[in-house]
């Protein structure tokens, strides 16, 4: 099967408002309605937080739009962060890439689309979050008023400072520009203009000088409805993908079936059973595909999957006994302003490896591409999804 099928996924905004209530990532409303932006308005904010949990497609997601719009003649670049962490984002991109990037510094006039995948996989490495955007502003130099950047993390992983590097690093000028006086006799004219200016199709950059451009927009990627879950199984190739809607109905599965990574295994159930089986069999082969080893990852050959499973599940039980969402990231644990609800690895698992540790977390994904290029140490959807698809159980 592909990897990656339209389904013209939604976003959720999150408003300024609600962003100021404690502990607002974790509320389920924000993951469990339906979104009111595409893609297409997204494109137009210029500094993006795509949140979403791990196997929503958000990596897939941003790598897809970067790809239509160089397919329509646009500046678009996509790159993990735990790789612009390590090089220069000139040498991180493929050859091809990196004379597009530095065309695009010299036309000087066009927008470009950045999109910079991962923050919690950056983190899984042990990564700087600060340097990768430090490096970032540094490649686009005085051009970053044209850069429409666009960053992806898990919810739990997003944290205060995070927010301020970008800010610090990355965000547009909010210092009001210089007003010359305007002649009586031109005010209208420049009414004119302005109304002009806003019907285009095209609309011109946003000034400057707006005080919402210090922050970015944050977006919460929507689950799959049941439309799209349907779309999504006929560009599988489910010739009777309405069968598959009702059995999805009668063993109620749609908590599985609104992730694609999920919904990818439920669909090579049907394939090859004709059904889902009962809830404790779909988590049973979801747990079991996803703890399985992947060859070509770096933590290959390490903890064997019973192993791994014994871990997970004493995450889990971990997570339903505190009342717990989210793990940390191992980047996470050593700054001050994490999250102190969320749950240590390393002091549930304080008898296993750090490395063992971090294969566990890492388990979960597909296997890596291999594509030419850069790409992540790992691509593993993190393998804390395990700890809460085990939790039903615990």
């Amino acid at each position: 099967m592909a990897d990656y099928f339209d389904v013209h996924r939604r976003f959720r905004v999150i408003a300024e408002e609600e962003r100021k209530q404690a502990d607002w990532a974790n509320r389920p409303e924000l993951w469990s309605g339906g979104g009111h932006l595409g893609w297409p308005e997204l494109l137009d904010h210029q500094r993006v937080l795509v949140l979403a949990e791990a196997g929503s497609g958000k990596t897939e997601e941003m790598r897809q739009q970067a790809k239509r719009l160089n397919e329509r003649g646009k500046s678009a670049f996509f790159l993990p962060l735990e790789v612009l962490d390590r090089d220069s984002f000139g040498d991180a991109l493929l050859m091809q890439e990196a004379a597009a990037f530095r065309s695009w510094l010299a036309e000087g006039q066009c927008p470009g689309w950045f999109f910079l995948d991962s923050v919690d996989e950056l983190k899984l490495r042990q990564g700087s979050l600060e340097r990768a955007f430090r490096g970032m502003a540094r490649a686009l130099a005085d051009q970053q008023h044209r850069a429409h950047i666009f960053i992806s993390c898990r919810p739990g992983d997003w944290l205060a400072s995070d927010a301020h590097s970008l800010v610090r690093c990355l965000s547009l000028p909010v210092s009001l520009p210089t007003l010359l006086p305007i002649p009586a006799e031109e005010h209208f004219l420049v009414r004119l203009r302005s109304e002009k200016s806003n019907s285009r199709q095209d609309k011109p950059l946003q000034a400057a000088g707006s005080k919402s451009n210090a922050e970015p927009t944050i977006a919460v990627l929507s689950p799959l409805d049941a439309d799209q879950i349907q779309r999504f199984a006929e560009q599988c190739g489910l010739v009777n993908s309405a069968s598959f809607i009702a059995e999805i109905e009668l063993q109620n599965a749609w908590g599985l079936a609104n992730r694609p990574v999920d919904l990818l295994n439920l669909i090579g159930a049907w394939l090859q059973s004709g059904r889902l089986g009962s809830y404790a069999e779909q988590h049973e082969t979801n747990v079991c595909r996803k703890l399985h080893e992947r060859p070509g990852y770096p933590d290959h050959g390490a903890p064997g999957d019973e192993h791994l499973r014994e871990g997970a599940e004493r995450l889990a039980l971990a997570l339903t006994l505190t009342r717990t969402r989210s793990l940390h990231a191992p980047g996470a644990l050593q700054n001050s302003t994490t999250d102190a609800t969320a749950l240590n690895p390393a002091v549930v698992l304080s008898d296993w490896q750090p490395s063992h540790r971090e294969a566990l977390l890492r388990r979960g994904g597909r296997a890596p591409q291999s594509t030419p290029g850069p790409v992540p140490a790992a691509r593993a959807l993190p393998g804390r999804m395990l700890a809460s698809d085990l939790c039903w159980q615990a």
